[in-house]
Parts: structure tokens; C-alpha cells; sequence
């Protein structure tokens, strides 16, 4: 029986099928995995543009924290114990934050953090006044093109 020189790849449906096979595998043993060692996780750095690590508490189900305008909070199992990530805005002001925390049962609670100022290294670079600002025949040049993009993209779209 001779030996094909250039063996040909798996069609399409069998590279699909091998790729289900693979996921669904794969994803019982991810989701048994256990909690994930907080190494794994941002450092915790309650500042503007940081990462604030609230401890929980324990409590026989997961809870559920909500920082101050609504929004889910990552809630992880750490320690026997539960842990919300909060990421902090860098527009943020320095100060007293709070979250809001649901425990299975229904309960209802706030938690306090502070937001310690930071001050981040800054870079100031200077640039040519002719890269901000378009020379007249730059200018027309733009207006031109961006008309003929919005003609091609209006006929390339739904």
C-alpha cells in the first residue's frame, strides 16, 4: 500500500467534531478544579485604576456584591471564605467606597473600603504642530476620502 507524501488535513465537520470532543472533555475538569489560588489574581491595591479585594466572610452559599451604581462584582471562594474584586475607576476619588453584599438567605449589607490617593508617573511628549493640525490641502484631501468611505460603506452594509 503506498504512503501519501502529502497528507491531507481533517475536512471541516471532523475538525469540528475533534474541537467538541476536546471542549466537552475538558470543561468537566476545569469547572472541579476547586478555587483559584489568589497568586492568579490582581494584586490588591485599593487606589484609582486598582483593584480593591474585599473578604466576605464565610457563609454557607455564594454571595452576590454590587458595587455602588449596581453593577456585579466578581465573587471568588478563597480560604474557606468568600472574596469580592472590585475594580476601582482611575477617575475615582480618594476616599470612603462602599459595595453592597446579598448573602444566599436574602440578606442585605454594605461594606466600607477607602480609596488611598496615588500619584502615577506621567509622560509628556511634544508634537508637531503639523500632526494635530491638518494643512488646508490635508484637509481637503480627508474630506474627500472620508466621503468616498461612507459611499462604499453604505453599499457593503445591510
Amino acid at each position: 500500500m503506498p504512503v501519501a507524501s502529502n497528507p491531507k488535513p481533517p475536512s471541516l465537520p471532523t475538525r469540528r467534531a475533534m474541537l467538541a470532543v476536546a471542549l466537552s472533555t475538558s470543561w468537566p475538569l476545569h469547572a472541579l478544579a476547586g478555587p483559584v489560588a489568589s497568586a492568579a489574581w490582581p494584586r490588591a491595591e485599593a487606589v484609582p485604576g486598582g483593584v480593591a479585594r474585599l473578604d466576605l466572610g464565610r457563609s454557607a452559599g455564594q454571595p452576590t456584591a454590587f458595587s455602588d451604581d449596581g453593577v456585579p462584582l466578581l465573587v471568588l471562594a478563597e480560604d474557606g471564605g468568600w472574596t469580592a474584586l472590585v475594580g476601582i475607576p482611575l477617575a475615582a476619588q480618594p476616599g470612603t467606597a462602599r459595595i453592597r453584599v446579598r448573602d444566599a438567605a436574602g440578606g442585605e449589607r454594605e461594606i466600607a473600603y477607602t480609596i488611598t490617593p496615588k500619584r502615577y508617573t506621567e509622560q509628556h511628549l511634544k508634537v508637531s504642530p503639523r500632526t494635530v493640525d491638518l494643512s488646508p490641502e490635508d484637509l481637503a484631501r480627508y474630506e474627500r476620502e472620508s466621503a468616498h468611505q461612507k459611499e462604499v460603506i453604505a453599499t457593503l452594509s445591510p
